[in-house]
C-alpha cells in the first residue's frame, strides 16, 4: 500500500508547482485568447476525477479464462512461427526476422513494420498467393497482435483488479497528446477476435 504521508506531500507539491506554472503562463494565455479553453479544462476535472474513483465493474471469471486460452494460444501459434521459420524465433527478434524475410524468403523489405509486412503480404497473394512467406508473415503479425493484448490488457488488468469491490480502475488525461484529446489505459481495447488479430 502506499504510504499516505509521501501521497501527501507530492500532492501538495503538485499544487505548489501547478500554481507556480500558471502564475508564469496566465499572461502569454489571456494575450493569446485562450483563457476560455483554460476555464473548459477546469471545469472537466472534477468529473474526471469522479470517472477515476467510480472504477469498471470486471467479470474475473472471465477475465481468468480469457488469460487461460489466449496463453495456450499465444504459445501454440508460437511454435507454428518457429516451425515455419525452421528455427527458434521470437515476433520480437525484428533483426532476425528481416534477415529470414529477406535471405529464406527471398523477399526485398527494409523493416518488419505492420506497414510494410501488410504490403507486402497483399502484393503476394495478388502475385504469388502459394508463397510460403505468407503464412509466415501472418503468423508473425498475429503473434505480436496478441501478445500485445495479453501483456496490455488482460496481465495487467488481472494485476489491477480488486478483490474488495471487484473493479478495474484507471487514469483519465484530459490532454494526454499534443492535440489535447482525453486520453485513459483503458482506451485501446482490441476491437476484433482472435480470428480477426492479424
Amino acid at each position: 500500500k502506499l504510504n499516505r504521508e509521501n501521497v501527501m506531500y507530492y500532492g501538495h507539491l503538485d499544487i505548489v508547482w501547478t500554481i507556480e506554472t500558471w502564475l508564469k503562463v496566465s499572461e502569454i494565455v489571456k494575450l493569446r485568447g485562450n483563457l476560455d479553453a483554460v476555464k473548459r479544462e477546469e471545469a472537466n476535472i472534477y468529473p474526471l476525477v469522479r470517472m477515476e474513483r467510480v472504477g469498471f465493474k470486471i467479470d474475473y471469471p472471465y477475465l481468468k479464462k480469457a488469460h487461460d486460452d489466449l496463453k495456450e494460444y499465444i504459445r501454440t501459434r508460437r511454435e507454428d512461427l518457429c516451425t515455419i521459420a525452421g528455427e527458434p524465433l521470437k515476433a520480437s527478434q525484428s533483426a532476425r526476422i528481416l534477415e529470414l524475410l529477406n535471405d529464406t524468403f527471398n523477399l526485398k523489405v527494409t523493416t518488419t513494420n505492420a506497414e510494410e509486412l501488410s504490403k507486402k503480404v497483399a502484393d503476394l497473394k495478388r502475385t504469388n498467393p502459394e508463397h510460403p512467406a505468407i503464412d509466415f508473415i501472418e503468423t508473425l503479425q498475429e503473434l505480436r497482435t496478441l501478445e500485445k493484448w495479453y501483456s496490455t490488457y488482460i496481465v495487467r488488468f488481472m494485476k489491477g483488479f480488486r478483490e474488495d469491490d471487484g473493479k478495474l480502475y484507471t487514469t483519465i488525461n484530459q490532454a494526454g497528446t499534443v492535440s489535447g484529446r482525453v486520453t485513459s489505459d483503458f482506451q485501446q481495447f482490441p476491437k476484433y477476435g482472435i480470428n480477426k488479430a492479424a
